[in-house]
């Protein structure tokens, strides 16, 4: 877990941070895309954190 707190830090400041000083007018931009990386990691881990806390897969079942 550390070391993608640490990853995540070295996104934000050096890839976005880097981006955004080049590219100002992107930040708008920027700021959609983490709100929407919020929402949608959110989104996936409910059903699987549900699903493993019932000893499930959380794999979808093919259907037939």
């Amino acid at each position: 877990m550390e070391a993608d707190a640490v990853h995540e830090q070295v996104v934000r400041r050096e890839v976005i941070g880097g981006l955004l000083a080049d590219e100002p007018r992107l930040e708008s931009d920027g700021a959609f895309g983490a709100d929407a990386t919020v929402h949608l990691e959110s989104r996936l881990a409910s059903p699987l954190l549900k699903a493993w806390r019932n000893g499930q897969s959380a794999l979808r079942q093919r259907q037939g």
